[in-house]
């Protein structure tokens, strides 16, 4: 629909649907009534003509690429009531200069924000406990930062260069993954405090001393399950131990010798891909919680 201009949607709409105004490239304006619940997945990708827009309280969850690509986009307001922000929702908006997240927002998904290229001013409040892998790479925001363990509030989002500290601060609650991919020397060990409750894939895949140090099966880092390290025996059955309260990003990926798991009541999250590619696994006991 290239030559549409703008759209009102009338109020008694709860949904954008997926991929519904993407590629409408004349699109200019467009009017999100309070009553939307959520916007699907590549509604409005690609929409370069779009130049702002206002996303109401009433919705809880901005979809995955919602906005990506729409490269004339210089005004975004989110207004309090979101509670997640997907992937690449907003990747390549290369207009936009400065975005404020509201205190509703609990999660901003990978990529959310990368390759904006203009960005240089973000405000995140501490509401935020979960961000994706490079939700803000390739921005000036990013960019700025000092070589090191990079924070946003209670999330130790990502690391550059040398690592000089290697305690991460007590009170953080979550790792991002791939939050230390990018460290430059080997390092023996690094303390985790007990609040850090959720921990992102391959978080420390690449530091070379410290993860070949652990021992092949589960590998647990306080009260998460961050990775199955090693070969695994066919035919393998597993019960998480009983106040595991995650489970990682690819903890299982591609462990075709899994046949059963048991979760405990304690997991309150499961993380990406997790079992993903388990072929042989026919059992899984997943708690209410």
């Amino acid at each position: 629909c290239i030559g549409l201009t703008n759209v009102t949607i009338p109020d008694g709409v709860t949904s954008i649907g997926d991929r519904v105004f993407a590629g409408c490239t004349g699109l200019t304006s467009i009017i999100i009534p309070g009553g939307v619940t959520s916007i699907g997945d590549a509604a409005f990708r690609g929409c370069t003509g779009l130049m702002s827009v206002t996303i109401p309280g009433s919705v809880t969850s901005i979809g995955d690429d919602a906005f990506s690509d729409c490269t004339g986009l210089t005004n975004v307001t989110i207004l309090d009531g979101v509670t997640s922000i997907g992937d690449s929702a907003f990747s390549c908006c290369t207009g936009l200069t400065n975005i404020t997240i509201p205190d509703s927002v609990t999660s901003i998904g990978d990529c959310a924000f990368a390759g904006c290229t203009g960005l240089a001013s973000i405000v995140i409040p501490d509401s935020v406990t979960s961000i994706g892998i490079y939700a803000f790479n390739n921005t000036p925001w990013y960019k700025a930062k000092p070589d090191g363990l990079i924070y946003i509030n209670r999330v130790l989002y990502d690391s550059k260069g040398l690592l000089y500290n290697r305690r991460i601060t007590p009170g953080t609650v979550s790792i991002s993954g791939y939050a230390l991919w990018d460290c430059t020397e080997d390092i023996n060990f690094i303390t985790v405090p007990d609040s850090v409750t959720s921990i992102g894939g391959s978080a420390f895949r690449e530091i070379p001393c410290w993860y070949d140090a652990k021992p092949n099966g589960l590998v647990y880092i306080n009260k998460v399950l961050y990775k199955y390290n090693g070969n695994m025996p066919s035919n393998t059955k597993i019960d998480i131990t009983p106040g595991t309260v995650s489970i990682s990003d690819h903890a299982f990926y591609d462990y075709t010798n899994l046949t059963s798991v048991t979760i405990p009541d304690s997991v309150i999250s499961i993380g990406n891909a997790a079992f993903s590619g388990c072929t042989g696994l026919t059992n899984v006991t997943i708690p209410d919680g």
